[in-house]
């Protein structure tokens, strides 16, 4: 007959088995799945909270196939509630346990990390409550999630997976929601509000993407193969006093992030981004000390102008200023024009896009009235003298009559 034992110093939950035996056997699943070890994220009250909002949850997707009114309500309250407790359960693990440790310097390096990123959340609560009460569900579903995943029970895994993604989605969306409105809003602190928006971009990117492409196939992924691919470059690249990776890092993130949160993140919000990334890529031009340097700040630029105009504007429906619109559509019936060029004659198309991308930023200059961008359009007109893209002056000349001294002082 098995024997169980309850482990006070470690609160352990340790079962000697006996294989043969039914009842063991499911005890010793259930071990596995409440198991908590000194420091973890789980225990099993908090077990059963998750099980019971992935329970829930699972009716709450399917909620919206249900004719009667009355029992969506129902079903929808459910959720809400079992969601809530999970919650509060893993809040409470946080403020009384693990914050208990590290106030009697007991707790791990990992539990002071934890604490110490959950008081900087908690900070928030005072000054910006939405960010608060959003960073707070993230912050505690994403713990959870970790632990759920060295449970190695599959079909849990699964479950919170599609839970998992779901809230995230939500979550990333309200926030990228409450930046832009920020952004349209506050003149002050513009520069933070740029740097909190590229950081929500990447985190959803490297921490819920790779989940929500295994669950689903939608046509949008497609679109975003390429920019992905190319993002991978740059996850892990912390390097920020490389302007032009940085840059580019965030011209990538700008890109995908218009195929997965077109709404969330409004086209006003996203122009301006793409703007500051434009004039942070002539900065680079402007203070290069070198050729090479000046080669990659330039390209950068070509690069930026063309996502620009092919990813924002071109899905711009409404224009303030209808010279702006109408310029914008001579510029994109020559884009398109000299697009055709790629199959015939490729360096030719180089070329002429160059040629016209270089006007076109000239024109974004000129408007901006600045002398500090004086150096880049020195630079440009080098670069239409190789590119021969210089536009030709006639040669035309008036005779005037009359009669004419030569001075020979001159």
């Amino acid at each position: 007959m098995a024997e169980n034992q309850i482990n006070q110093n470690t609160n352990q939950l340790v079962v000697v088995k006996d294989q043969n035996n039914l009842f063991n056997r499911a005890l010793n699943n259930l071990s596995k799945s409440i198991y908590l070890s000194r420091g973890s994220f789980r225990n099993l009250f908090i077990g059963v909270k998750r099980n019971q909002a992935l329970k829930t949850f699972k009716n709450y997707q399917n909620v919206s196939q249900i004719p009667d009114e009355q029992k969506r309500e129902i079903i929808n309250k459910k959720y809400e509630n079992a969601y809530s407790k999970y919650l509060e359960a893993l809040d409470n693990y946080v403020v009384n346990t693990i914050y208990s440790k590290v106030q009697e310097n007991k707790g791990s390096y990992e539990d002071n990390k934890l604490i110490e990123e959950y008081q900087k959340i908690a900070r928030l609560k005072e000054t910006e409550h939405m960010e608060y009460k959003y960073k707070r569900q993230r912050f505690l579903i994403e713990k959870d999630f970790a632990t759920v995943l060295k449970m190695k029970n599959l079909y849990t895994i699964e479950m919170y997976k599609n839970f998992y993604v779901y809230k995230m989605d939500n979550i990333y969306k309200t926030l990228l929601r409450t930046y832009s409105i920020k952004l349209m809003e506050n003149s002050d602190k513009k520069e933070n509000i740029y740097e909190q928006m590229f950081n929500e971009l990447e985190e959803y990117i490297v921490t819920v993407l790779p989940y929500k492409m295994q669950i689903s196939e939608l046509e949008v992924y497609q679109n975003i193969v390429e920019e992905y691919k190319k993002f991978e470059r740059y996850k892990y690249e912390v390097d920020l006093k490389d302007g032009i990776k940085y840059v580019e890092k965030n011209m990538l993130l700008l890109s995908i992030s218009r195929e997965l949160f077109a709404h969330s993140l409004p086209l006003v919000a996203a122009e301006q981004c793409y703007i500051r990334l434009l004039k942070k890529a002539r900065e680079i031009l402007v203070s290069a000390d070198n050729f090479s340097k000046k080669e990659e700040a330039y390209k950068l630029i070509i690069n930026l102008i063309e996502c620009y105009n092919v990813k924002l504007l071109s899905k711009k429906a409404y224009w303030d200023d209808p010279k702006e619109r109408e310029e914008y559509r001579k510029f994109t019936n020559e884009f398109l024009r000299i697009n055709k060029l790629q199959i015939v004659d490729y360096e030719e198309y180089i070329r002429q896009k160059e040629s016209l991308f270089i006007y076109y930023d000239l024109k974004m200059i000129n408007r901006s009235n600045s002398n500090k961008y004086e150096a880049i359009k020195e630079y440009y007109r080098i670069k239409l003298r190789e590119l021969k893209g210089l536009r030709k002056i006639k040669n035309t000349f008036n005779l005037l009559k009359g009669k004419y001294k030569l001075n020979k002082d001159m």
